[in-house]
């Protein structure tokens, strides 16, 4: 598994070509907005925009910024080796799409 991480030191080289981006920066609107509207501009159409939020929906966090199709949650479950499950919560604005690619991903814990 490690042989596929790699280290990036900007968020475009992060996450280009990428089918599947999770954020995981402190539950702020004032950090998350903007940084959805970088993976707004720097990600394709295809890509999900998955956030680890424990409370923050993505209509919050991400309103405006033009990633609300792309955007929703991915929660894991806690403690993450005992319970293997991601919660996915679209928002009122992500695409059926969005939640299928998410699904089909099969996001590991």
């Amino acid at each position: 598994m490690t042989a596929r991480l790699r280290v990036a030191a900007e968020v475009a080289e992060a996450v280009d070509g990428a089918a599947l981006m999770q954020e995981c920066v402190p539950e702020r609107e004032d950090l998350k907005r903007p940084l959805f509207s970088e993976l707004a501009e720097l990600t394709g159409r295809h890509c999900v925009l998955a956030s680890s939020s424990s409370f923050m929906t993505t209509s919050t966090s991400a309103a405006g910024t033009g990633a609300e199709s792309r955007a929703l949650v991915a929660h894991p479950g806690n403690p993450p080796f005992a319970i293997p499950v991601i919660e996915l919560v679209p928002n009122p604005q992500t695409t059926p799409e969005t939640v299928q690619r998410a699904v089909e991903s099969r996001i590991v814990v």
